[in-house]
């Protein structure tokens, strides 16, 4: 065939294939008609393969398609039959509801993958959806779209909404966000018992109202462990700008139990009060801090005791340690031997104080323990014997503020001590000095020794002189005495080799034996029991003895003693009872005398016990029981120890 011209009229609905004109061949052929163009009238039938519409194709009539039919644009029927399947790609509408044949399925029960935008208006049924980018609904159901075991959110970078869903079955995601600023994350439970046996479950289970049976409201976190490894609970903290933070694990005991980690790095208790003060407890390093932060705090340390009360056993403060229960260490070995390397401190002002054991101070025998200016506060008790070594005199001990004050200068002195508020401050070059109370000492810095002095205030100046009482002793600075002695307050010394006893003021009373020799000077001296004199006895002055005027009309008894003048006035009933002669009366003598003649009534004289000891003169050696004094006015006798004998 040649090649033909396209015809130059054309009929309505008809269109000219333009290749056929462009080849070789100039007849037309039924077969090539029927192949490639449809009948505008009757029934049109193609053997195509595939019969292409590239407009608009209006069908007034029963379309009916025995294959498939693809559309890429619009599809609009009065009435669409399908006989087989069909995939309709794009938007379709359907003026009318499609017509399905018996049994058909929309949607299958096979796999099947619905892309693009899907409103689906009433109840849909699966067993299980795959959202492969995201699912949105106004109410997603047990009873519609989740009434399968499992709805599986797979895409990774998608969102799956669900609002108001009740799921029966599993709900595999990897991360469920709250987008409510309002309101918290919920899961509603039921009360559900926590499993009492093993489990071949791994995750984590949550409960309600069961914990131990307790039933008091309470949430359950049940680690389902796994691996035989015991399980637990472990915390952590990732924030955009760091990687994992551990903060702890809660887990069995065998497996460290509740574990605090670095992340976290302490465990803070807050005051149940709701106050400002709060418990910390930090481990730094080998080093383990309880902190109890707040103002003014303590921390108290109590225990049960047998009858299951609290009572406190310890109690710390910023400025003390009280222990109410006896320290008890369980070996006194280990104890003492784990002392103090460094000398003690000086005073608790300074925060230096430190305690030595047993241990440090037995090692440290014959050293110094304390260093310089020393407090001693409080009750100190000292059981054994204690050696206070001041500055280079290792025999010089000083107790008190001030004491031993000019020690500095004791290079050559020793076997000083001075005990007492600035006791012996002014003290140089001394040795063997006692001084005992405060502002006591010599008087003025020089070559001392041999001085006992004990009394606050008392003072000295010379050697071997010895000091008793506060306020006494020689308070000169230029005059010198040695070997004398003061007693009493006061009591001032006069001269060197003396001994003075109280002032002018007091009565010295010797209740025993006084005992004296060589010369004796007694002045103005009241001894109510024997004096002895194994020599001379001078009396340079008078001799008084007292002297009563009895006048009473009574009975007078003398207890203990015998009077050496017994003067009276004669009156009635008047007598006189004096102690039966005794050892402790030998060689006393005594003078009974009528002052006058009175009533002139005979007055009687007798002793204790009535005895027979009246012995007059010119007679004996047997005596009479009494004594009549009549006319004679003056009688003197002398006791021999079982008489009164008259002597003249």
């Amino acid at each position: 065939m040649s090649t033909a011209y396209p015809p130059t009229e054309y009929f309505n609905g008809i269109y000219y294939n333009q290749q056929f004109y462009q080849t070789n061949f100039k007849d037309i052929t039924l077969a090539y008609i029927n192949a490639n163009f449809l009948k505008s009238v009757g029934v049109a039938l193609s053997t195509a393969t595939i019969t292409t519409f590239t407009g608009a194709v209006s069908i007034s009539g029963l379309l009916t398609i025995s294959g498939g039919i693809s559309l890429s644009g619009g599809l609009t029927v009065d009435t669409l039959t399908v006989n087989s399947t069909s995939s309709f790609i794009g938007q379709s509408t359907f003026s009318l509801v499609p017509i399905l044949p018996s049994g058909y399925q929309f949607l299958t029960t096979g796999i099947q993958t619905i892309s693009g935008s899907k409103t689906f208006t009433s109840t849909l049924n699966t067993n299980g959806i795959s959202d492969l980018v995201s699912i949105t609904s106004p109410i997603i159901t047990a009873s519609t779209v989740c009434n399968a075991p499992y709805f599986n959110a797979t895409n990774p970078t998608g969102t799956s909404f669900l609002y108001g869903t009740s799921i029966g079955g599993i709900l595999a995601c990897n991360i469920i966000t709250n987008t409510s600023s309002s309101l918290p994350y919920i899961l509603n439970c039921l009360s559900v018992p926590i499993p009492t046996t093993t489990s071949t479950v791994s995750g984590m289970g949550i409960g309600w109202n069961s914990v131990n049976g307790g039933g008091t409201g309470e949430c359950d976190l049940i680690n389902y462990g796994q691996f035989g490894a015991g399980g637990g609970f472990n915390f952590s903290t990732i924030t955009n700008a760091s990687v994992n933070r551990n903060l702890g694990l809660l887990s069995i005991f065998a497996n460290g139990g509740f574990t605090i980690n670095p992340a976290c790095g302490q465990l803070r208790i807050q005051d149940i009060n709701s106050g400002i003060s709060n418990l910390t407890v930090v481990q730094n390093g080998s080093t383990t801090y309880f902190n109890s932060n707040g103002i003014t705090t303590t921390m108290a340390f109590p225990v049960s005791n047998s009858l299951g009360a609290l009572i406190n056993v310890l109690l710390l403060g910023d400025n003390f340690v009280s222990t109410y229960a006896p320290f008890t260490p369980q070996s006194t070995t280990a104890f003492n031997a784990f002392h103090p390397t460094t000398t003690l401190g000086n005073n608790i002002s300074t925060n230096t104080t430190q305690y030595a054991t047993v241990g440090y101070v037995n090692s440290n025998s014959g050293a110094s323990i304390l260093p310089s200016n020393n407090t001693f506060t409080g009750l100190n008790t000292f059981t054994q014997s204690i050696q206070m070594t001041i500055k280079t005199d290792p025999s010089t001990t000083s107790i008190g503020t001030g004491a031993g004050g000019n020690l500095s200068t004791l290079a050559t002195g020793s076997a000083n001590t001075f005990y007492g508020t600035s006791a012996g401050i002014v003290s140089t070059l001394c040795n063997n000095e006692t001084v005992i109370g405060a502002n006591s000492g010599v008087m003025t810095a020089g070559n001392q020794s041999y001085n006992t002095v004990i009394g606050a205030g008392s003072r000295y100046l010379g050697n071997n002189n010895t000091v008793v009482g506060s306020s006494a002793g020689n308070f000169s600075t230029t005059v010198v005495y040695n070997n004398s002695t003061c007693i009493g307050t006061g009591t001032l010394m006069t001269a060197s080799n003396q001994i003075t006893i109280g002032r002018a003021t007091e009565t010295v009373l010797i209740n025993g034996t006084l005992t004296t020799t060589g010369t004796t000077n007694i002045n103005n001296t009241i001894m109510t029991g024997t004096a002895v004199v194994n020599n001379d006895l001078q009396i340079n002055g008078n001799t008084i003895r007292p002297l009563t005027i009895s006048t009473a009309s009574v009975p007078i008894t003398y207890n203990g003693y015998i009077p050496p003048y017994i003067v009276f006035i004669p009156a009635p009933t008047m007598a006189f009872i004096l102690p039966a002669p005794s050892a402790s009366n030998v060689g006393q003598e005594f003078v009974i005398r009528k002052y006058s003649a009175g009533g002139g009534q005979t007055v009687i004289f007798s002793c204790v016990g009535n005895l027979a000891v009246w012995v007059p003169t010119n007679s004996g050696p047997n005596g009479n029981t009494t004594l009549a004094v009549t006319t004679v006015w003056q009688f003197r006798f002398v006791s021999t120890g079982t008489l009164f004998l008259q002597i003249s």
